[in-house]
């Protein structure tokens, strides 16, 4: 079971994003990509390949404990600028490394972690994938934001500090719904 753990935007980053995401340097981009739905909006902080279903609620009992030792509340995130990765148009944080990737890569059981990429969390870059490019008109996107984005650095400094945390079935290819969330905790 593919899966990935994500904070997800609180209201306060979800009204600022919506703000931004009316810009007319973004409204633009509009024919050339589509928008995430906000509900979708969040930043991922560990994801997992091929998880064994009958272990998911150990993964849950772990995040709770990491939630209550590791003083990952304390983790926000400065917002710094809108990027182009890949196809996807990204709000990009400061790096930072999460409390809570730290604490799990150290606690999480062995048998498990061959399931999950600790490895790619070390350089953690937050990010909140608010557009996606479309396929046919991904040079043209390219070309465009390439000009836009240095005019894109947000004004705002926005900073976010995380309410919720949630366990979501990743689909194999990006969808137009809603994530399947497993479980969410709140903190």
């Amino acid at each position: 079971m593919r899966l990935f753990l994500a904070y997800e935007a609180p209201p306060g980053l979800i009204q600022y994003l919506e703000k931004e995401l009316a810009r007319p340097e973004l409204v633009e981009l509009g024919q050339l990509t589509r928008k995430v739905q906000k509900q979708n909006w969040h930043t991922t902080i560990l994801f997992c390949k091929d998880f064994p279903e009958d272990k998911i609620s150990i993964f849950k009992e772990l995040t709770e404990r990491a939630l209550q030792e590791s003083s990952c509340e304390e983790d926000f995130v400065s917002w710094q600028q809108f990027e182009f990765w890949k196809s996807l148009i990204c709000l990009i944080g400061r790096e930072k490394q999460s409390r809570l990737v730290s604490w799990l890569t150290q606690h999480f059981p062995q048998e498990l972690k061959e399931f999950t990429q600790f490895e790619h969390m070390q350089d953690w870059k937050p990010h909140i994938t608010v557009l996606r490019g479309r396929a046919k008109n991904f040079s043209m996107l390219q070309e465009k934001a390439n000009t836009l984005f240095p005019l894109l650095h947000s004004s705002g400094k926005m900073k976010t500090k995380w309410q919720k945390i949630s366990l979501f079935k990743s689909p194999v290819e990006p969808i137009s719904g809603i994530y399947e969330r497993l479980w969410t905790v709140e903190f």
